[in-house]
């Protein structure tokens, strides 16, 4: 359990990664520094973007309201699909909580086909209800683990080496546990 959650937290930290800098890009984009493969492609996309976002068509006006346009709608859109870096991704909260729930049945399940109590019945059932509550409320600690895995990456820094960053995930996790 320890080498998935250590797992988890790395995936969750290569993620914060991924999405700070896909927020820079953005937020650094320029019409000037796009790649494209052709010289000619360059100017016939200037006099696009000139012609539909500038009323005067002033090629610099137009570059500049293309780009805030371009910078608001598009992170809007990835804030919108993704969610927020620190948003935990559901299908992975999703999965998580399945495993969790069977083996919290297994739990219940072992309770009820092997009583220690076979003589008190009154001492069976609150034996397996406390079991049960256990075991469902421990599926409630999967979104908070993995909550806490997103704030965290966006905290720690990027780590040079593997180790290190092994290292890393490994105490946060053991910090956690």
């Amino acid at each position: 359990m320890f080498g998935g959650c250590v797992a988890i937290s790395r995936s969750c930290r290569r993620y914060s990664q991924d999405r700070l800098e896909l927020n820079k890009q953005i937020a650094q984009f320029t019409v000037s520094q796009a790649d494209c493969n052709f010289p000619e492609d360059r100017e016939f996309i200037k006099a696009v973007i000139t012609c539909l976002y500038s009323e005067t068509l002033n090629e610099i006006d137009g570059i500049a309201a293309f780009e805030k346009v371009l910078r608001s709608r598009v992170q809007h859109n990835i804030d919108k699909i993704l969610g927020s870096r620190l948003h935990a991704p559901w299908r992975l909260t999703i999965a998580g909580m399945f495993l969790q729930t069977l083996h919290g049945l297994d739990a219940v399940a072992e309770g009820l086909l092997i009583p220690l109590h076979l003589a008190d019945s009154r001492a069976l059932a609150e034996r397996t209800a406390r079991t049960a509550a256990s075991s469902f409320a421990h599926v409630c600690i999967i979104p908070a683990f993995l909550y806490c895995a997103m704030v965290t990456s966006c905290l720690l820094p990027e780590r040079k080496s593997k180790l290190a960053e092994f290292a890393s995930n490994a105490v946060f996790v053991f910090c956690d546990s």
